[in-house]
């Protein structure tokens, strides 16, 4: 495409092997190129292919980096990229109790680490949150515990850790006091070397969220992490609901967390979202959107 977002080009790839699914496409933040990860088989096995192209879509290195051998299930997968898209992880769920960590340095088209990891009481569907990945290539699992009002108390964040250089695998938790999270977004501050979160809170329901918090957590130190919880501003709560404002029990209903702007001095910005849900209705049928 070209600067007015019309198609100037197209070329077909041609990848290796059959029943290719592509799990990746990263472009290189300087306009040189682009990587293509995917999966392909061939004589009945399974492999993960990285190939990189220049601007005119010409191949111009290729690897293959994991030999799955057979899967019995069709796995569940997803990736996540480093602030300066050189670094990749490949999360891959072919038992729900059983996590694989593919990580992948792409400057060097070559392998970081291949682990496996089983977390107790873990079921990916329902405990796994969000993972990230600094640019040295370290992995950030993060696992929700207990996010229920029956269990809020005991409501905290796990976090499972493991160090490309040295390998070293780690964990620690976040307890988030006697709040229940609404939404929560994780990134790594790779310029202060943190974690950060920024999120949405309720005390009461999940109806709607009460305020946000914020989290930095220090990897050298992560007990001392603490999330500070502030509450949104009865005018706002007010403006934002309008005739559905509630003075019994304010707050805001159909809001996420879509992202957090880091700041040099290791603050951020929660950037919501209000998500409305709308139904068109009609004598033949209802139709949501």
């Amino acid at each position: 495409y070209d600067r007015n977002m019309r198609q100037s080009w197209e070329k077909e790839l041609e990848l290796r092997g059959r029943n290719i699914r592509l799990m990746e496409t990263v472009a290189k933040q300087d306009g040189t190129g682009f990587y293509l990860l995917y999966l392909f088989r061939d004589k009945g096995r399974n492999f993960l292919q990285l190939d990189r192209y220049n601007p005119a879509g010409n191949v111009q290195d290729s690897v293959t980096l994991v030999d799955f051998g057979g899967f019995f299930t069709t796995p569940e997968d997803q990736s996540f990229r480093s602030d300066d898209d050189k670094k990749l992880v490949l999360l891959v769920a072919e038992q729900q109790t059983k996590i694989r960590a593919i990580g992948i340095d792409l400057e060097k088209m070559e392998l970081l680490y291949d682990i496996e990891m089983e977390p107790d009481k873990f079921f990916f569907n329902d405990d796994f949150m969000q993972a990230e990945v600094t640019n040295e290539g370290d992995l950030f699992f993060v696992i929700e515990r207990d996010n229920f009002r029956s269990k809020r108390k005991e409501h905290k964040y796990e976090v499972q850790t493991f160090r490309a250089a040295d390998r070293q695998i780690g964990a620690f938790d976040v307890p988030m006091g006697d709040s229940l999270t609404y939404d929560i977004y994780f990134r790594y501050d790779n310029f202060n070397n943190q974690l950060v979160a920024g999120g949405l809170y309720t005390t009461k329901d999940f109806n709607r969220a009460d305020g946000y918090y914020w989290l930095k957590i220090d990897p050298k130190n992560p007990t001392a992490a603490r999330p500070k919880f502030t509450p949104f501003p009865t005018t706002l709560i007010r403006n934002i609901e309008g005739k559905k404002f509630n003075k019994k029990n304010p707050g805001i209903n159909e809001l996420s967390v879509r992202d957090l702007v880091l700041r040099q001095d290791g603050g951020g910005l929660i950037i919501t979202e209000k998500n409305r849900q709308l139904e068109r209705r009609s004598n033949a049928s209802r139709t949501q959107v």
